[in-house]
């Protein structure tokens, strides 16, 4: 065959500081009491099976509200082994957490306007940092 898995999605966490109604993680559809933050023990554990892998995407939820997002940043890329360390983000806290943004190879940005879709919320100014 000489498929190789070369780019995993990695979850931090369920949890998610916008409601969008259409959210692909279907975190506005997930009863509250689910919604998790993962620990270290998770995340060493993740770091043993996906060692090498080639690129390693941080996804959530939204993972930068984890409370450990700015300690763990530095140490994604080390921990992981991975060649490109990317991430999946609304931007809402790229002005409060501007350091640990430095830490990745990739930035993508999920941009809402209240024109996206019907109740959506706008994070527009949200993402200034990348225009800054």
């Amino acid at each position: 065959m000489g498929r190789v898995i070369d780019s995993i999605n990695f979850t931090l966490t369920t949890h998610c500081n916008m409601s969008c109604p259409d959210c692909c993680a279907g975190i506005t559809a997930m009863n509250k009491e689910h919604r998790k933050f993962y620990d270290e023990e998770y995340l060493l554990e993740a770091s043993r099976y996906f060692y090498g892998i080639r690129r390693i995407n941080l996804t959530g939820g939204e993972p930068t509200i984890h409370p450990k997002f700015e300690q763990w940043a530095p140490k994604f890329k080390a921990l992981f082994g991975c060649e490109v360390l990317s991430i999946w983000t609304n931007g809402t806290m790229f002005r409060k957490k501007k350091e640990a943004f430095k830490h990745f190879d990739e930035i993508h940005i999920t941009n809402y306007t209240k024109d996206t879709f019907e109740g959506s919320p706008d994070n527009s100014d949200l993402i200034g940092f990348i225009r800054d």
